[in-house]
């Protein structure tokens, strides 16, 4: 469990009005942690006591299991007397001072410092009982590799497999084979005395650095960090500069690194163990070495981008990248990726162990952009304190997201990235926890549950209204002014906003106030010849496409501005099949317009030839989804019509997406199979020729393939579907994610068991490949299956971050609500005594990622209402947002006949 310790803006305000730090040099012995979890730090902190007055009273902050040594300018300080709770208590007197602090840490789960061992095999603390084979689906008799790929034209007879074991239960009478249990012997290259290869990384952000040395840890007191780390002599060591030596002491390798620029506590980095390390003119990516082959294959494409954007940055915000190195970290359990200076962690999950998807390489360059801009807005100018927080992740994924238009990634409209924004954006806005852009932080506890789409998502999607509004070119020399004049030091939203109006008429404190300051998005609404907004009101510029013919074609389009509630459309618009609002995607709103257009759209909107129209009309018909205004059978029809002739990859995901919301979440579930049947029909009308699904070369369309046959896996549920998949996984060259998602599917339906995913395990090559595995068997239709999966979830330390979306997918299964119905209970009672086990932003993680969508109930929302008062601000929050989802979808789904 967390401590209870914590900070609030009113003592950070009141420590940095007196306190300012000069440097920090840190030495941490990790030299235990190949065997054990223990590691030493030493912080020597020179700063200055500004107080008037004469002697005065201040802390630094301390997360520790013993305090070995306290100098305060040489003179040795009782730890039993200066420690109270997580800070250690200074009275000095006025002017500077060196405080020389020794402590032992214990390492934690994604805090602070964390240990990994490769590999991590799944566990849970019982087996259970053997599984039995699902009575409700049947299995096709066994393939044979037909000489070419045919679409099958009617269900074979079934025999049914052996059913699915959990990891470390017996098998079932069926089969005499078993996933397997022990981790694979550990990859050539590692630690060489027979234990798994051990890795050491840091994560900050945001109040826990004091968990691995003493420091003034809140993000106005910047100084310089010089770091000393003492390994094991096969290990190799990064921070946030390059190192300038490496030494031998005995058995013991000390790497040394210089100064850094001034920086704030949390972007600090160490990661240390046997990487295997490819180097590239000032940069370098790690991985552990089991990761060796991706890591290679990836790294030309990381260094290739990450080298253009930096060039582009440093023109575009006028100020040079102030380290001396830019290394990527790629890492097992990092929950995300962490914008450290000159020191980017991440998940290893991005290091595609196969040929990446255009979606996975889209998402993976806007990660690194964003983390990349991180090196400004957040580093360079770092906020004075954590209600500043948009200004770092905000502004990142604005600049990601222009950057990629730039730099090629993404088209220049940005138009399905944009809209994937808003989408996010739009998602928060409409629940009850939303909150302004820019607000109050008061606590850290606060903070914790601040890192959310609209601190990210919507005040990117501002930025890009206000970059609309005033122009690129004004914004971007408002931008240099901004890091010239703060640069080293921290910013803040009146601090920014004076650095930019110079260079526009548009009064940018009031803009502020309608877009950053006020919370919720506004409902555009088409009625007969008026154009209506909720309140509050804000100023709105957009353009309404006027769209007639078959197929639909652009006959109009005006351009409107609302300021108030309601404006009437000009008289010359004409009336239209199709009014289709923001038809440009210039203003932040959710669109609903006519019933006429509405139903346009549903069942011709896949004619639109615009890729941002398209966009548009896709954006518009999933938010009435979310607000139970559209039926779900109503966005499938759209979704499986579209599906059969969008060209673009990334928006076909978007779309497959879209349908999978509306089959799993918002339908009812006796719908379920007729409206999944309705995509798989449409996936296999595109995917198949004359009958024979022809697999394309990577130039010809590879991208889009792919990602229908990742819908297909979503969708397909008859008997000759299930055979194609087989089939797919038979003969097709698929990506091993896909692949595993495939499997999923026929697990799910009874038509594969253990005996398919253990060779699939075999056959891939990923040392994560176990967690895979474990991921397929949550998805068989049993109880013991899912009684299994609760337990490794819900088992410390439970299951890593990069697989909780698709272990979560697999266990709620949508065919299996009725098996699911008792658990997604259970899910909740076990979730808080989890979280006690290990911490509350891992428990808040499964909460978000991996939280019941089958199952779900009004008394599973009735127990979360009756949990939360209790429980800290980002637990609470998250599992509120479920419920309020939950209710959403209870109340959108049509009432069974």
């Amino acid at each position: 469990m967390p401590d209870d310790g914590g900070l609030t803006a009113a003592e950070a305000a009141a420590r940095s009005a007196v306190v300012s730090v000069t440097s920090y040099d840190v030495t941490l012995d990790l030299t235990g942690l190949l065997t054990g979890e223990y590691f030493g730090s030493r912080s020597v902190v020179e700063f200055t006591y500004d107080g008037t007055g004469g002697p005065g009273m201040t802390w630094i902050d301390l997360v520790a299991d013993r305090v070995e040594q306290v100098l305060l300018d040489g003179v040795p300080l009782d730890p039993d007397e200066v420690v109270r709770g997580d800070r250690l208590r200074l009275a000095p007197l006025g002017g500077p001072h060196r405080l020389d602090i020794q402590a032992r840490h214990h390492t934690a789960s994604g805090r602070g410092l964390s240990k990994t061992t490769d590999p991590t095999p799944p566990t849970a603390p019982t087996a259970p009982t053997a599984l039995t084979a699902p009575t409700a689906l049947t299995a096709p008799t066994a393939l044979t590799a037909p000489t070419a790929l045919t679409a099958p034209t009617a269900p074979a007879a079934p025999t049914p497999p052996a059913a699915p074991t959990a990891p470390g239960a017996p098998a079932p009478a069926a089969s005499t084979r078993t996933a397997p249990v022990a981790p694979p012997a550990p990859a050539a290259g590692c630690v060489g005395d027979g234990v798994d290869a051990v890795y050491a990384w840091t994560q900050f952000q945001p109040f826990d650095a004091r968990r691995a040395f003493a420091c003034f840890d809140q993000p106005d007191l910047k100084a310089t960090f010089a770091f000393e780390v003492r390994v094991p002599p096969n290990w190799h060591c990064v921070s946030n500069q390059r190192e300038t030596e490496v030494v031998e002491d005995g058995d013991t390798a000390v790497w040394r690194f210089p100064p850094t620029p001034r920086l704030p506590t949390y972007a600090t980095a160490v990661c240390a163990g046997p990487f295997h390390v490819v180097r590239s003119e000032g940069m370098a990516v790690f991985a552990r070495r089991s990761l060796a082959e991706p890591l290679e294959a990836n790294a030309g494409e990381i260094f290739d981008l990450s080298r253009r954007a930096m060039v582009l940055f440093e023109d575009a915000f006028g100020v040079a990248f102030d380290g001396d190195s830019y290394d990527h970290v790629f890492l097992p359990d990092q929950p995300g990726a962490m914008e450290n200076h000159g020191c980017v962690t991440w998940n290893d999950q991005v290091l595609y162990r196969s040929e990446p998807t255009a979606e996975q390489r889209r998402r993976r360059a806007l990660v690194l952009l964003h983390e990349l801009s991180h090196m400004w807005f957040g580093n360079l100018v770092t906020p004075q304190w954590w209600d500043g927080l948009w200004l770092s992740e905000s502004f990142a994924d604005w600049a990601a997201l222009w950057a990629a238009a730039e730099l090629g990634v993404l088209d220049r409209r940005w138009s399905v990235a944009t809209a994937l924004e808003k989408e996010r954006a739009a998602d928060a806005d409409l629940l009850s926890s939303t909150h302004p852009v820019s607000r109050p932080i008061p606590d850290i506890a606060t903070t914790e549950a601040n890192f959310d789409a609209i601190t990210y998502a919507k005040g990117a999607c501002m930025l890009r209204h206000l970059v609309t509004l005033i122009g690129e070119k004004a914004f971007l020399e408002g931008l240099r002014m901004y890091f010239t004049q703060y640069a080293g030091a921290n910013g803040s939203l009146p601090a920014l906003l004076t650095a930019v109006q110079p260079f526009t008429p548009v009064d940018l404190r009031s803009w502020s106030r309608s877009w950053l300051e006020s919370s919720g998005i506004n409902t555009l609404s088409l009625n007969g010849r008026t154009l209506e907004q909720d309140n509050p009101s804000r100023p709105h510029t957009l353009s309404i496409g006027v769209y007639a013919g078959a197929p639909l074609k652009e006959i109009d389009r005006v351009d409107v501005t609302l300021t108030e509630a309601r404006i009437d459309l000009p008289a010359g618009v004409p009336s239209a099949p199709l009014l289709l609002l923001d038809d440009r995607d210039t203003t932040y709103a959710i669109l609903r317009p006519d019933q006429q257009s509405i139903r346009t759209l549903v069942s011709a909107g896949a004619e639109l030839t615009d890729p941002v129209a398209r966009n548009t009309a896709r954006r518009t018909l999933r938010g009435l989804l979310l607000t139970g205004e559209l039926p779900a059978a109503d966005a499938v029809t759209y979704a499986a019509t579209s599906l059969t002739t969008e060209p673009d990859p990334i928006h076909l995901k978007a779309l497959a997406t879209l349908a999978t919301e509306a089959t799993t979440i918002y339908a009812n579930p006796t719908q379920r199979p007729l409206l999944e049947h309705q995509l798989a029909t449409a996936i296999l009308n595109r995917l198949t020729t004359r009958g024979v699904l022809a697999v394309p070369a990577a130039s010809e369309g590879a991208g889009a393939w792919l990602v229908l046959v990742e819908a297909l896996g979503e969708s397909a549920g008859t008997g000759d579907q299930l055979e194609l998949v087989e089939r797919l996984l038979e003969e097709a060259d698929l990506p091993q994610s896909v692949r595993w998602r495939l499997l999923a599917r026929l697990v799910a339906l009874g038509f594969a068991g253990a005996e398919e995913i253990e060779a699939e395990q075999t056959r891939d090559p990923d040392p994560d490949a176990d967690w895979q595995a474990a991921a397929a068997l949550a998805a068989a239709p049993t109880a013991a299956a899912k009684d299994h999966a609760l337990d490794l979830l819900l088992t410390a330390p439970g299951i890593p971050s990069a697989i909780l979306r698709t272990f979560g997918s697999a266990l709620w299964h949508p065919r299996h609500t009725s098996l699911l119905a008792t658990r997604s209970l259970d899910f909740l009672e076990r979730l808080v005594p989890f979280a006690r086990t290990t911490d509350w932003p891992t428990a808040a993680r499964v909460a978000r990622y991996a939280f019941p969508t089958s199952g779900i109930s009004q008394p599973l929302i009735t127990r979360i209402h009756e949990l939360t008062p209790d429980l800290p601000p980002l637990l609470r929050q998250t599992l509120q947002d479920q419920a309020e989802l939950a209710t959403r979808a209870l109340q959108a789904r049509p009432t069974a006949p």
